[in-house]
C-alpha cells in the first residue's frame, strides 16, 4: 500500500485477501488491508501515517455496520487521509463474496468523504448503507 498510497480497508482477513488479489489482477493501483474488526485502532492509523497512505477507501460489510459506525469511522480517518467510501448493492454481504471486476468497479466508484454533497447523494440516491 506504501508504493501505491492507497488502501483498501475491508473489516476481516479473508476480504482483505480477496479485494488484494482482485485489485492486483485489474492492475488496479491499490492494496487492501482490514484493522480485524469495524474501526481502525490509533496504533493501526499511526501505521498507515508511517507508510505515508495518501487515501484510504472503505469497503465495509452491506450488512451489520450502522451508518452511524461508519460515519464515525470515516471522521476518524479524514484528518489523515483521502477517505472514500466504496458500497456494496445489498445482495452482497461483504467484500469476499463478490465478483472480482465489481469490487474493482467499487473501488473505483467510491465517493469522496470529503465531498459532502456528493457523499449524502450517493446515501440518498440508495448507494450506501440501508
Amino acid at each position: 500500500a506504501a508504493v501505491c498510497g492507497h488502501l483498501v480497508l475491508n473489516e476481516g482477513a479473508f476480504d482483505s485477501m480477496i479485494v488484494d488479489k482482485a485489485l492486483r489482477d485489474a492492475r488496479y493501483p491499490a492494496a487492501a488491508g482490514c484493522p480485524f474488526g469495524k474501526r481502525s485502532s490509533e496504533a493501526q492509523i499511526a501505521r498507515m501515517i508511517e507508510a505515508k497512505l495518501k487515501r484510504v477507501t472503505l469497503m465495509l460489510d452491506s450488512q451489520g455496520v450502522s451508518e452511524a459506525e461508519e460515519t464515525a469511522y470515516v471522521e476518524k480517518l479524514r484528518p489523515h487521509f483521502d477517505v472514500r467510501v466504496a458500497w456494496l448493492p445489498a445482495q452482497y454481504k461483504d467484500p469476499g463474496e463478490s465478483p472480482a471486476p465489481l469490487i474493482v468497479r467499487w473501488v473505483e466508484e467510491a465517493v469522496s468523504a470529503s465531498n459532502r454533497l456528493a457523499f449524502m447523494a450517493a446515501r440518498l440516491s440508495g448507494k450506501g448503507r440501508r
